[in-house]
């Protein structure tokens, strides 16, 4: 999948202001659409092999549902061929709340944009559809969001900042789909996890919860982040203070939210933040371009943005009480599926803490790896690993062999070929479940050679010559196939080294 993907928009409005919109969000895709208009018949006469780009966006229109009505058309079918069509599609429903009729009025209306609004989540869900209510960019606009002249005129329904709100949107969902969302949030404490400062003030003075206005909206900011890391994003800490007396805060104040286990790392000392940082990320082993960084001081988010080009580091608002919000607009740590590795990674990585600190016990690296016991499960790919494979094999850069990207649909496609093999590889030790972390992906040619198409290993897990032992089990598996010559095709990215190492380690 690719960063600019081709783009197809359907509107029963006039798309020049959307499609602006969109080329803006996704520079050197190619976007096109259908005439103004001309949208539900489009749908209606859409069949499975007129596939015309990568991602389709489908904004429904008020207008449309009135056509689709007055020609007894079941508009709901028409989105569902979406699904059949398209690689991905993305559904912008129309916004029930709108100006077109108050809650007074428009009774048979409404309820049927509530049914079109549930049965299209009901039957979207597991498909590579996306859902999108566009009520909070109408509210973020305000009275100018919906123009009655700008229709008329131009048959243009909304003002241009609802269209760009609406970009950013689809932009968020394809960098989800592509797996390119940020994976680690980096806090400071002082006046930004909480109010006051601690050094200063005392745990007990601190404003979070409580029946204080400035304390309920931290608290609210943490019930986010908390919410953030349910979908697996890492958190860390990264303040000027004295450990001991900031973590007190976790353990003595009632009104916190985040308690100490909600963090897989923190460097709580008067050391540069950009140092501390640089360290947590590389004991993470994750990319710059991964990081998340909030502090509330200006001086330091400058000194971070310098120091480590790639992070990202927005400006947080002055006023502290829009804290929660400012968070929720956020589209970085969006994910459309959340999987069992998610909801346990920070468990995961707190784990993986504890095997690379038992490392400095042993006398050699085969020691280690000989206590911890590893066992290796490979699995064929299945309803119950799709999700989580489809993840894995989107998302992952340093191991992987020719870093090929599929949806769910597409993959499932695949593996369920003649003579196609897909497994999933899952890994346990001493220490715990470290779930799905690798994946295997190999066909026969016509040649009756086995063509690697796949290999991909979480960084989580490097290191521990699971790499070898997936290897010889595809050789395995080649030696069955009566001495079929196993052909491995290396496709360089600019961050899949590792599998080049390997590869020649391996001498294949």
């Amino acid at each position: 999948m690719s960063k600019c993907p081709s783009i197809f928009t359907i509107a029963g409005f006039n798309q020049q202001n959307w499609q602006s919109a969109l080329k803006k969000e996704f520079p050197g895709s190619t976007i096109e659409g259908v005439e103004f208009d001309q949208s539900i018949s489009y749908l209606v006469n859409l069949r499975p092999s007129d596939k015309k780009a990568d991602l389709c966006i489908y904004w429904i229109s008020l207008s449309d549902v009135f056509q689709a009505n007055a020609m007894k058309i079941d508009l709901l079918q028409l989105v569902l061929k979406l699904d059949q069509s398209f690689q991905y599609s993305i559904v912008v429903l129309p916004a029930i709340a709108s100006a077109a009729f108050n809650m007074f009025q428009g009774g048979e209306l409404r309820t049927q944009l509530y049914r079109l609004h549930l049965t299209l989540s009901e039957k979207t869900t597991g498909t590579n559809t996306t859902l999108l209510d566009p009520t909070s960019w109408l509210i973020n606009q305000g009275p100018s969001a919906i123009s009655s002249p700008l229709w008329y005129l131009s048959k243009t329904p909304f003002h241009k900042n609802v269209f760009r709100m609406g970009a950013d949107a689809c932009k968020s969902v394809w960098n989800a789909r592509i797996g390119n969302i940020k994976k680690v949030l980096i806090l400071d404490l002082d006046d930004t996890l909480w109010g006051g400062i601690v050094g200063d003030d005392g745990w007990e003075n601190l404003k979070i919860g409580g029946h204080d206005a400035l304390g309920e909206a931290f608290a609210d900011f943490q019930r986010w982040i908390q919410n953030i890391k349910s979908w697996g994003v890492i958190l860390c800490i990264s303040s000027k203070n004295d450990e001991q007396i900031a973590l007190e805060v976790f353990d003595k104040q009632t009104g916190m939210v985040l308690k100490k286990e909600d963090f897989v790392s923190w460097r709580i000392n008067w050391n540069d933040k950009a140092a501390n940082i640089a360290e947590m990320v590389k004991e993470l082993n994750v990319g710059m371009d991964s990081v998340v960084f909030f502090d509330d001081s200006p001086a330091e988010r400058e000194r971070v943005r310098t120091a480590l080009p790639g992070i990202f580091v927005p400006n947080l608002p002055e006023d502290k009480m829009e804290y929660p919000a400012f968070i929720r607009s956020l589209n970085c740590f969006n994910k459309l599926d959340i999987t069992e590795e998610d909801k346990k990674r920070t468990e995961l990585y707190q784990k993986e803490q504890q095997r690379t600190n038992s490392y400095d016990t042993f006398a050699s690296v085969d020691d280690w790896i000989t206590s911890l016991k590893i066992e290796i499960e490979f699995n064929e790919l299945n309803e119950g690993n799709l999700v989580r494979a489809e993840q894995l094999l989107n998302k992952t850069n340093q191991m992987n062999l020719r870093t090929r990207r599929l949806s769910k649909q597409e993959l499932k496609a695949w593996a369920g070929q003649k003579d196609h093999w897909f497994y999933v590889v899952q890994v346990k030790d001493i220490f715990g479940d470290n779930g799905i972390t690798g994946l295997l992906g190999f066909h026969k040619t016509e040649n009756k050679e086995i063509f690697m198409d796949d290999f991909v290993m979480s960084c989580r897990v490097m290191g521990r010559k699971i790499e070898d032992a997936m290897l010889n089990f595809v050789q395995e598996k080649v030696q069955a196939e009566n001495g079929s010559k196993l052909v491995v095709e290396y496709l360089k990215t600019e961050k899949n080294l590792p599998m080049l190492e390997f590869i020649e380690r391996s001498r294949l």
